[in-house]
């Protein structure tokens, strides 16, 4: 009877099913992410090189920490753009006072002025910076158009006070539309622009940075 069926259902059903495939219990969820989500060691190193750049103003405790956090995010499968996010900017990322990283959306000018200060004071730079994006410059007279308002204007002119203390600001592109940015040493940016390449992330010099907006 059951060849009889067999032949008339197109599949033999004289030959006892094959058992399912039962996962593999010492397949553990540490060994998944490393058999998946691995890191390149050259991509790991050249994070860290970048994250020393970015740190170099913070005392070594803070400096370890952040480094643990960001590390940790890349380890979990995240890409280098949402390690640094994440890590950063995240809720144990930076603290009030140990600035790394600005973060801007695009349309958020009113808040360049703050977080610069913020992050010139955690670098060492002991004056404040002024951006009054509410008037023309060189005038007290209000804008008659935010045209030229824009958050790359505030990071260009912001780059240009630090630069005048001595130090550099250096962007990084990581994808949505925000603008991101960490202060370094002047001899830091040459090196951490050549890092683009192996973290597949585009990071620029601020005459790199302004090249893509002429109108500032």
């Amino acid at each position: 009877m059951l060849k009889l069926l067999s032949r008339l259902l197109g599949r033999d059903l004289t030959t006892p099913p094959s058992p399912a495939l039962e996962p593999d219990p010492k397949l553990s969820d540490a060994r998944i992410l490393r058999e998946y989500f691995s890191v390149p060691k050259e991509t790991r190193q050249s994070l860290k090189t970048l994250l020393g750049y970015m740190l170099e103003h913070l005392d070594e405790k803070e400096r370890k920490r952040l480094t643990r956090i960001v590390m940790g995010e890349l380890n979990s499968g995240s890409s280098v753009a949402e390690a640094l996010i994440d890590g950063l900017l995240g809720d144990k990322g930076q603290k009030p006072g140990k600035w790394a990283l600005i973060q801007a959306d695009w349309k958020g000018v009113e808040v360049i002025e703050r977080q610069g200060n913020e992050l010139a004071a955690a670098s060492g730079i002991p004056d404040r910076w002024v951006w009054d994006w509410r008037v023309e410059p060189n005038s007290n007279m209000p804008r008659r158009s935010d045209a030229k308002v824009t958050v790359p204007r505030g990071l260009m002119e912001f780059s240009r006070w630090v630069s005048d203390h001595g130090k550099s600001l250096v962007h990084l592109d990581l994808g949505g539309d925000a603008y991101y940015a960490f202060v370094t040493s002047s001899e830091n940016v040459a090196a951490a622009v050549g890092l683009s390449e192996e973290l597949k992330i585009k990071i620029q010099s601020s005459d790199l940075f302004s090249d893509e907006y002429p109108e500032i």
